[in-house]
């Protein structure tokens, strides 16, 4: 089960009627503070929950998004009234008093509840068909900027042990894969209780550190992961689990840039296995640019949503899956005839695979900062006899560009042949400043990328701890069956001088992953690269953007 369409009338910023469709799994809301986005995250909390009976989150809380506790009614703006209308898909074949039904209307109105004054949003009945005013029974869960509170400033922490072994030992170790981080064997999890806000937090204790003194980062992704891992528990636990809904405002709060995309993805492969429809907000173009890309790579484009919302006098305009360009200068409050011009440092590579390998080591060698943002990829697919023709051609042009050549030109008779060709011109050849680089390799006989990550993988040993990768784990990728489906394989035997390329076009959604791990396994020589690159670039940069 999932949500479908949310329809906002006559509150709060959504004066006039706003529509908009949810993705099945992941949508990402992004616009200007006051635009109205933690108010499409209350309103869809609010929708359903599940009894204590049915199941519980690990700390022990229920499976519910309260409205009053994100959104504090004012009688002098909040008037009541019918004012949201939710539409449901795939709804759960089990019965359930009150019936699950397509399509459902909200009111608001203040109400008296224990001598207090709450501002809610209250299912409406159905007239012969739902005679109840119950929310529907799905559950939901809302995490909100309450989660921010530091620790560190609690008066009062109380500690449990809410989270069994097996739990504590995943949580430790996704919790360090998504921040890159080594804890060490002796880490542990506790969940950690502040009684200002009455909320439980998750702490990671190593021996470098305690569970109270988590960073804010740190805090933040333990209580995502907490989140995630309840639904998780539930749905093995409970036999009627027909999905859920996960809200996060401010996914990207406190998070590195890098750490931000590793989230995403992570939530992106929890939400298709636990079909849990997960909505959150964000004002990081790193995150939202990642969205986009991550979507464009997925065949079933309605599985990730971008909603970007701007403001209108009298209501709000969702512009959907926008391009770049529309949420990078609505961020920056700048349209395209103020923007100064920013040249680009323009990058050749010989092909597509050889330029998704260098954006890709480009990212992991500075951790997926903004270091290298005013790149512009040539789209070329051409031999680097050609590109070196190129750039000699007309030095004043190609003086300001980076040539990288694929791994062959290392072999001692290509490299004389570079060398000869650019005598004379401004150019030198793997060093700092230089506009030729190579791709980094351990072995001057590898050819190209795809050759490159054949070998690798063909020679590593069967219990490298690539093999027990959550990605690769769930795509079966063992030693074994990777030997016998190689290039060399009866698959891929009339493929000829073309074998190791389509083997590698057959992957490359597990090279991806594989890439960190020989990233890893070749730091020294990565990291010489990324070092000569950036110098290379920022010199350019600075001459063609004084």
């Amino acid at each position: 089960m999932w949500v479908k369409t949310l329809k906002i009338k006559e509150f709060r910023a959504f004066q006039e009627e706003f529509t908009m469709e949810l993705a099945k799994n992941i949508t990402c809301i992004s616009g200007h503070n006051g635009i109205g986005k933690s108010t499409i995250l209350a309103i869809l909390g609010n929708c359903g929950e599940i009894k204590a009976g049915e199941g519980r989150m690990l700390d022990g809380s229920v499976f519910r998004g309260e409205f009053a506790d994100v959104i504090k009614g004012d009688k002098d703006y909040d008037d009541s009234g019918e004012k949201v209308t939710i539409e449901f898909e795939s709804l759960p074949t089990h019965e359930f008093t009150p019936p699950y039904v397509d399509t459902l209307d909200f009111r608001t109105t203040f109400q008296e509840s224990q001598g207090k004054e709450r501002f809610r949003l209250i299912p409406k009945k159905i007239p012969g068909q739902r005679n109840s005013e119950a929310k529907i029974n799905w559950p939901t869960f809302y995490l909100g900027l309450s989660r921010l509170y530091p620790i560190g400033e609690s008066k009062d922490i109380r500690k449990s042990k809410h989270l069994s072994d097996e739990i504590a030992q995943t949580l430790i170790e996704t919790h360090a894969s998504i921040l890159s981080m080594n804890y060490g064997e002796e880490a542990t999890a506790k969940e950690l209780g502040i009684i200002e806000h009455s909320k439980s937090k998750v702490g990671v204790k190593t021996q470098s550190f305690s569970e109270t003194a988590n960073s804010s980062g740190q805090d933040n992704i333990g209580q995502i992961l907490l989140a995630v891992f309840s639904f998780e528990n539930l749905k093995s636990t409970n036999s009627n689990y027909s999905g859920g809904l996960l809200l996060i405002d401010e996914l990207d709060a406190t998070l590195h840039p890098a750490v931000q995309k590793r989230l995403f993805d992570y939530l992106l492969r929890k939400s298709i296995e636990l079909d849990l429809q997960i909505v959150f907000t964000t004002h990081s173009l790193s995150l939202i640019e990642h969205v986009s890309y991550m979507r464009s790579k997925r065949r079933n484009l309605n599985l990730i949503k971008l909603s970007y919302l701007r403001k209108r006098e009298r209501s709000v305009n969702e512009v959907v899956n926008p391009n770049p360009s529309v949420y990078q200068r609505d961020l920056n409050d700048t349209y395209a005839g103020l923007e100064p011009k920013i040249n680009k440092v323009k990058v050749i590579t010989e092909d597509d695979v050889a330029k998704w390998f260098l954006e890709n080591i480009l990212s992991i060698g500075y951790n997926g900062d903004e270091t290298f943002s005013n790149i512009e990829y040539l789209d070329l697919n051409t031999s680097w006899q050609h590109i070196v023709k190129l750039m000699v051609c007309d030095v004043q042009v190609y003086k300001n560009y980076i040539a990288v050549l694929d791994p062959d030109i290392n072999k001692d008779e290509n490299l004389s042949v570079l060398q000869n060709k650019i005598t004379g011109y401004p150019y030198k050849i793997n060093q700092r400043t230089a506009n030729f680089l190579t791709i980094p390799s351990s072995n001057p006989n590898h050819y190209n990328v795809e050759r490159m990550f054949w070998e690798y993988l063909s020679e590593v040993e069967d219990d490298h701890d690539m093999f027990d990768d959550e990605i690769l784990i769930e795509a079966n990728f063992q030693k074994r069956l990777l030997l016998e489906n190689g290039p060399d394989s009866e698959r891929y035997a009339r493929d000829g001088s073309m074998k190791y390329k389509n083997w590698f076009q057959n992957h490359q959604y597990l090279l991806n992953t594989v890439l960190r791990y020989w990233a890893k396994d070749n730091q020294d020589i990565v990291m010489e690269f990324v070092h000569n690159f950036k110098s290379t670039y920022n010199k350019i940069n600075k001459e063609i953007n004084p």
